[in-house]
């Protein structure tokens, strides 16, 4: 049977979260149509164990992929060359899946053509069943499929929400940079240009778990891995100012992607009390998202505040707010 479906699970570490993640991938309705490729990015605690648990008990479904550490995205590139689903997406380790929401999109992609399609996600804090369901505005879309250059507002493309057609990953190949954390914002990004059609579901699928220890969005690890939050949006900055025309169709969702990603950067280089060499960063980054990007800079700009004030004051308001904003101001 063709599989509809390859999951890419990037796990590292995650045995505390693994079965919860893998069996959310487990409805008999549909393994057939499924692959799930658990890329176990150098692990040292049981996690390859466990995907192996899960490979015997459903061969033709599940398969394991070991390799040395190379950072998140190394285990997309792995997985996108792997692939053999005719649709593709990502779970990360310590997250799971809705399972009504998985046989929903199973279902649909079996006549489904389009180069996205997009289901809602929620949050749910660590230990906890609250869920708080993204994105807003969803009503909106729910249930049409439509031409991105078409949608408007505020729909949080995520790698949480897009599931894309892996026919498009491979006419447009790209690859992750390695040793990197937040390189899932390059990964929506980098298709936008080329999507041409988005399909919006209106089942919940994605569970994006927060607030665990040690989780690269936590403040902690935002403070620690800032040079990897930088780095990620130069490279965004780049490859918007330099690889997609102005004109371009599809210029305006990138541009309100990215600029919440801006947003994200300047934001995290805030999140301590200030400092010369943050300070540094932060004009350097002003200087280089306006000049490579200027679309980009203004629709930060538009949607924060902060943002504006940092660049009426040429940074200077810098050494008034930074460390008095919480993880997500």
């Amino acid at each position: 049977m063709t599989k509809q479906l390859t999951i890419s699970v990037a796990a590292y570490n995650v045995e505390a979260y693994l079965r919860e993640t893998l069996s959310s991938c487990v409805a008999e309705e549909i393994l057939d149509e499924i692959e799930v490729l658990v890329v176990s990015d150098g692990s040292s605690d049981a996690t390859a164990d466990i995907a192996r648990e899960y490979c015997e008990a459903y061969p033709g479904s599940f398969r394991l992929i070991e390799k040395e550490n190379g950072g998140y995205g190394s285990t997309v590139n792995t997985a996108m060359r792997e692939a053999s689903g005719r649709y593709f997406r990502l779970l990360d380790g310590d997250d799971y899946f809705e399972k009504e929401g998985l046989l929903a999109l199973v279902k649909a992609l079996r006549c489904c053509d389009s180069d996205w399609v997009v289901t809602p996600y929620c949050r749910v804090a660590d230990g906890s069943n609250v869920k708080e369901v993204k994105p807003p505005l969803w009503e909106r879309y729910c249930g049409r499929t439509m031409k991105l250059s078409d949608t408007r507002g505020d729909i949080r493309f995520g790698m949480w929400g897009v599931t894309a057609k892996t026919e498009m990953l491979r006419r447009h190949p790209f690859l992750l940079p390695e040793h990197r954390l937040y390189t899932d914002q390059q990964f929506v990004v980098y298709m936008m240009p080329h999507v041409k059609t988005v399909t919006f579901l209106p089942t919940l699928l994605y569970s994006y778990r927060v607030g665990r220890e040690g989780q690269s969005v936590s403040r902690e690890s935002r403070i620690a891995h800032k040079a990897d939050t930088v780095d990620s949006i130069r490279r965004i900055l780049y490859f918007c100012g330099k690889k997609v025309s102005p004109d371009h169709p599809n210029r305006h969702a990138i541009r309100e992607r990215a600029g919440v990603y801006l947003i994200y950067a300047f934001l995290t280089l805030m999140l301590e009390k200030p400092s010369l060499r943050n300070y540094r960063e932060l004009l350097s980054l002003m200087s280089y998202a306006k000049r490579i990007s200027p679309d980009i800079c203004e629709e930060a700009k538009r949607r924060k505040r902060l943002i504006r004030l940092l660049y009426a004051s040429c940074g200077a308001a810098y050494f008034a707010r930074a460390g008095r904003i919480d993880n997500w101001n």
